[in-house]
């Protein structure tokens, strides 16, 4: 474990170095909105994980494994002295694929078209509340207001309303184009992402119809999408992100890329910097000013995989690891 640092006034990666198994910059001149990125713990899991989600003080770990995986709970009250699992809850069927919250209720999705509804009032004694059968393989999912939006490889999105946690009701669906493979909800619209490069914004205040109000079409394949403000990033693989200007949803317009170092697959927004899970590393941008993204750190993970990355109030990145590992990373601001 170690600091992390890279100087944002490196533009070319060729200038890079390798030192003590971290990046380095070789530059001394440190600009004031660098960031570090410190590993604070590793916490061993029963199987790879694919998904994490922190709420009200627990990260909630979705594990791969044979008969399907399990969640594990862990308290984060301090991120870096973590105790042993609060809870483990097995999954059975197929191999997860995605894991969302509704209140106290999780939803856990496989690629057999199953999602397993946990109730998790009690941390310490989560249970199975029911299953939704939503046929075909479940890509992704997200919660918003009651409503359970998931994309299905071979059938675009599907909408379902869970405001009664065991008792899920069908309510929507709506092709896009190409094959799903991320999806963001804002302000009533969901973004849906496609692997043929094709960003699908559909109207979701109208569960009846789920109108299709705008589309952006540029580039090779997209993997993720993030909505922070009036931007979408969309992870497009070895070339990088991009960010496009969805503040008129019925006319999309490229902003900018940002050009990240492997084969970007993942994109979270926190405060002011966007961070990229770049497969086996992770890249951050200052992005105050979206168009123009400065190359700000990063932080190597050993050329081990990357699954998943989630960040917590702006302080900690946990880092969904191959080799069944969970990792906390620190965010330390060079103000």
């Amino acid at each position: 474990m170690g600091y992390l640092h890279l100087s944002m006034r490196m533009i070319f990666i060729t200038a890079l170095i390798f030192c003590s198994g971290n990046l380095y910059s070789g530059n001394t001149d440190n600009s004031s909105y660098d960031v570090y990125l410190k590993q604070i713990n590793e916490i061993k899991l029963p199987s790879s994980p694919i998904d994490v989600i922190i709420k009200d003080g627990f990260a909630y770990v979705l594990c791969t494994g044979t008969g399907g995986g399990s969640v594990v709970t862990l308290n984060i009250a301090d991120p870096g002295n973590i105790p042993a699992f609060t809870s483990q809850i097995g999954i059975g069927g197929g191999t997860p694929t995605a894991l969302s919250f509704n209140s106290s209720y999780a939803y856990v999705s496989s690629n057999e078209g199953k999602i397993l509804v946990i109730d998790f009032r009690n941390n310490t004694k989560p249970k199975d509340a029911g299953t939704i059968d939503a046929s075909g393989q479940i890509v992704k999912m997200a919660i918003s207001n009651g409503f359970l939006y998931l994309i299905r490889k071979d059938f675009g999105l599907n909408v379902y309303d869970v405001s009664v946690p065991d008792f899920p009701l069908y309510k929507g669906t709506q092709l896009v184009p190409g094959e799903p493979s991320g999806i963001f909800i804002k302000n009533n619209l969901a973004y849906v992402a496609s692997s043929n490069a094709y960003m699908s914004i559909i109207d979701v205040s109208d569960i009846s119809k789920l109108p299709i109000v705008g589309s952006y079409n540029f580039g090779m394949n997209f993997y993720d999408v993030f909505v922070s403000d009036n931007m979408a990033y969309l992870a497009q693989g070895s070339t990088g992100v991009q960010v496009v200007n969805v503040s008129q949803s019925g006319s999309p317009k490229w902003m900018t890329n940002l050009f990240s170092r492997n084969f970007s697959k993942q994109v979270v927004v926190s405060g002011y910097y966007t961070w990229v899970n770049d497969e086996n590393t992770i890249q951050a941008f200052y992005n105050k000013d979206p168009q123009h993204q400065v190359y700000a750190g990063s932080f190597d993970n050993d050329k081990k995989a990357i699954n998943k990355i989630e960040v917590q109030d702006a302080k900690y990145i946990y880092l969904c690891s191959s080799g069944a590992v969970l990792k906390v990373l620190q965010i330390i601001y060079n103000y």
